[in-house]
């Protein structure tokens, strides 16, 4: 494990559940955490993730499509913990809103 103290860094910490914010770090901190490289190279707020996901979730045609976005969303979002919060939380609303 590369860590910094005892902080893990570069591809240890991407793939740690609780501590990967994807591209939400900062400049600052993919400088300091090794991570330059390992993400694409736009930072993007927590927010701004959960807008683009929505956004191309209401692009979805059909109930089947928007299924199978969500499930791929969450597979890819279980390092990023926020990220699967908002997908869960916004599939509990669209299951709610069916029903």
């Amino acid at each position: 494990m590369s860590t910094h103290g005892e902080f893990p860094r570069g591809m240890d910490l991407l793939n740690r559940q609780g501590l990967n914010k994807g591209t939400a770090f900062t400049e600052e901190e993919r400088s300091a955490l090794g991570l330059h490289g390992l993400l694409p190279p736009q930072v993007e707020t927590l927010d701004q993730q959960a807008v683009r996901a929505y956004e191309a979730y209401q692009r979805k045609t059909d109930d089947l499509e928007r299924h199978i976005y969500l499930r791929a969303l969450l597979e890819r979002a279980q390092v990023n913990m926020t990220l699967e919060v908002f997908v869960l939380s916004l599939a509990l609303t669209l299951v709610v809103d069916l029903v």
